[in-house]
């Protein structure tokens, strides 16, 4: 496992790990437009077995922890750019020089245990990441 993937799963790199790899695209043109790749812990996959499973039913693996006593789950994540790898720039047939966006998402259960880090990469061509922020009520306002 990268070390930035075992970092805020709270495991060593190279520990053992169930990958869940996939490449996301139209379904009609068949041309892929993210590769989404989650990292289960293997002490959690041995808990729950169902989340090395293929099919992992409706909800997939989200609604197998919360079933299990996991959550509510809250995620966190992390969004940057940088230049694909080889392997990521052919998977997304990406032109030469562009940048991959990509969003690094840590699940974890309400008392802090972490459950799944999901490696999103997409072109930074194509996507936009927005969303809202508001201030808190406690913060002081000027007058």
């Amino acid at each position: 496992m990268p070390f930035d993937i075992a970092a805020p799963l709270g495991v060593a790199p190279g520990d053992d790990a169930v990958i869940r790899d996939r490449i996301m695209g139209d379904p009609q043109t068949g041309r892929p437009a993210q590769l989404a790749t989650s990292y289960i812990p293997a002490g959690l996959a041995a808990e729950l077995p169902v989340l090395a499973a293929r099919d992992t039913g409706p909800g997939g693996i989200y609604d197998r922890m919360e079933e299990a006593g996991l959550g509510p789950i809250r995620w966190a994540e992390a969004i940057t750019a940088r230049p694909p790898s080889p392997m990521e720039a052919s998977r997304l047939g990406l032109a030469p020089g562009a940048a991959l966006l990509r969003i690094l998402r840590l699940a974890s259960s309400p008392a802090g245990r972490p459950l799944e880090v999901n490696d999103t990469r997409m072109s930074g061509d194509e996507f936009e990441i927005s969303y809202p922020l508001s201030r808190d009520a406690s913060a002081p306002r000027q007058t």
